[in-house]
């Protein structure tokens, strides 16, 4: 049964920490900030956002040039979501509290992924216990998937019974700059991944400090920074769910003054210790053979090397790209196997035959794979796309645990980077030349 608003207000209202989200988008922005001072030239890359216009929860439309001057803070997600959303909202609130007067030069805004249920009207009500700044965005199926496609963000809809559905998505804040550019994203920590307490208290006093050095030359306003930058955010660069960014610098920036150099060193020295406290270790969902040739029959080994932070993993999901077809997946004992099937973008040849639809999606569920224990999930494919030789392609994976929570193995790198630029990265293969085998 759907959430009402009352229950989705109460969720909000649990509490974490504030003090993580703060200083991660201060880091973002102190990021940018050094990137700019150091002068380092580089060309310029689109890879994260881009031109759109959707309607506000007061109903007015909102468009990117609107955004421009003052930096943004971008999460997509929706109305009946249980935990994810409402956490991220209470974080996202927090942080403006936490940033005091420095906070009205910064942009929230939460775009639903839902709009059947994220009407402007729903999303208003959903809003009304978060901080007043954030602003709740919603448009047509296709308006928002072709800001999903601009910022790499992933979402899908999961049935749940009784014909009600949620929703999959990235959950990912994404960090953009006061010229529109990305600057790096965060990934909230959720409830029972952090403790208030007076060590928080003392970095949100620290993290003010540092905001007021970075706003002195006016970055954040705008005035000064026009880049890309890699973040030391606890995502690091997205992913999504998905996904991740390249760097952009202003090409023609003077070297920085030894005020400015000293400065910085300040400021970076207090955004390391902040990355230091709240960044955690991951480990990977992977493939085991990471390479692949053009045409042929590749056999898929993800290697999940634990369960979901001191649960146990009972379902997981494996998207299939695109141009990857012919998908069988191999049974496994304890685990009950769902095939999704839909149509392709277009259509194949696999062996003479035109071949239009098929497996888009894989599901073990029912296992029991503990948080201290490894196993393998296995499926066999023929890569039929018009794949680039030297071209990586991915595999999102989600892990879900019986708590409702989940690990999304879902981010792409972006332009210049790799995946370990990135925290929570989809597994992927290297495709090369074609062979004359099979």
């Amino acid at each position: 049964m759907a959430a009402t608003v009352a229950e989705a207000t109460a969720l909000r209202r649990q509490a974490v920490s504030s003090a993580i989200l703060a200083g991660v988008v201060l880091a973002a922005f102190a990021a940018a900030y050094a990137s700019d001072l150091l002068g380092r030239d580089a060309e310029p890359t689109v890879t994260i956002g881009g031109p759109f216009a959707l309607t506000t929860h007061s109903g007015a439309t909102l468009s990117d040039t609107d955004l421009r001057g003052k930096p943004s803070a971008v999460f997509f997600g929706f109305t009946h979501c249980p935990e994810v959303c409402p956490t991220t909202l209470w974080e996202l609130s927090e942080a403006l509290k936490a940033l005091g007067p420095e906070a009205d030069r910064l942009q929230m805004l939460l775009i639903s992924v839902d709009p059947e249920r994220g009407t402007p009207e729903f999303l208003a009500r959903y809003l009304e216990s978060s901080d007043p700044r954030i602003v709740g965005l919603t448009g047509t199926q296709a308006e928002l998937k072709a800001v999903g496609r601009t910022y790499r963000a992933y979402w899908e809809k999961i049935p749940t019974g009784n014909g009600d559905y949620a929703m999959n998505h990235t959950a990912s804040i994404f960090l953009m700059d006061a010229k529109g550019a990305f600057a790096g994203h965060h990934r909230p920590r959720g409830e029972g991944r952090g403790q208030a307490g007076e060590a928080e208290a003392s970095d949100r006093g620290r993290l003010g400090m540092t905001f007021r050095r970075l706003d002195t030359r006016n970055t954040l306003a705008g005035n000064a920074s026009d880049h890309r930058s890699r973040a030391g955010c606890a995502t690091r660069p997205d992913k999504t769910a998905g996904w991740s960014a390249g760097h952009r610098n202003l090409a023609g920036r003077l070297p920085a003054s030894k005020g400015e150099t000293s400065m910085l060193k300040k400021v970076m020295i207090a955004v390391a210790g902040v990355g230091m406290a709240v960044t955690p270790a991951f480990a990977h969902v992977t493939l085991e053979k990471g390479e692949a040739a053009l045409g042929s029959t590749y056999k898929a080994v993800f290697r999940v090397p634990h369960g979901c932070e001191g649960a146990p993993t009972n379902v997981v999901r494996v998207r299939i790209p695109e141009g990857v077809i012919s998908v069988k997946p191999m049974p496994k004992a304890g685990w009950t196997l769902e095939k999704v099937k839909g149509k392709y973008e277009k259509t194949y040849d696999y062996y003479g035959t035109p071949t239009s639809e098929g497996v888009k999606e894989i599901i073990w569920k029912g296992g029991n794979l503990a948080d201290d224990e490894y196993d393998e999930f296995v499926l066999r494919s023929t890569l039929a796309g018009d794949f680039k030789v030297g071209e990586m392609l991915y595999f999102p994976v989600v892990q879900e645990c019986p708590d409702g929570k989940a690990e999304r193995w879902i981010e792409v790198p972006a332009a210049g980077q790799t995946s370990d630029d990135l925290e929570q990265p989809a597994p992927g293969i290297k495709i090369l030349e074609k062979t004359g085998g099979h």
